[in-house]
């Protein structure tokens, strides 16, 4: 199982701008596990861990989380949360992902 990324998310995880990521849905993923990331349904080498995952209401995310989700300002999130979920609702419990980049894994060797 994996986290998938709209290509300019995954470009900035790529890049190391954005270490959190928020869904509506319980993520499949457990914290202090590695998974390979992808491109579309292609595995890409690079790897991330996730470091915690846990509930908060949307509107509790901070001006600091903000920046972890790889976006300049709280306008900028709501802007891409909406085109995503539609609307910004502050009240809706999300779920939040905290995870790091580890580098690089060779495809042959592929056992995520």
């Amino acid at each position: 199982m994996a986290l998938l990324f709209r290509k300019i998310h995954l470009e900035k995880v790529l890049k190391g701008e954005k270490t959190q990521t928020r869904r509506v849905s319980k993520p499949k993923v457990k914290p202090g596990s590695t998974y390979r990331l992808r491109k579309g349904y292609n595995p890409i080498s690079e790897l991330i861990e996730i470091e915690e995952v846990f509930q908060q209401k949307l509107g509790e995310i901070t001006p600091e989380d903000v920046l972890k989700e790889g976006f300049n300002s709280f306008e900028e999130f709501i802007q891409e949360w909406e085109s995503i979920y539609e609307e910004f609702e502050p009240d809706k419990k999300i779920w939040v992902i905290k995870f790091r980049l580890t580098g690089k894994q060779d495809l042959a060797n592929n056992k995520y």
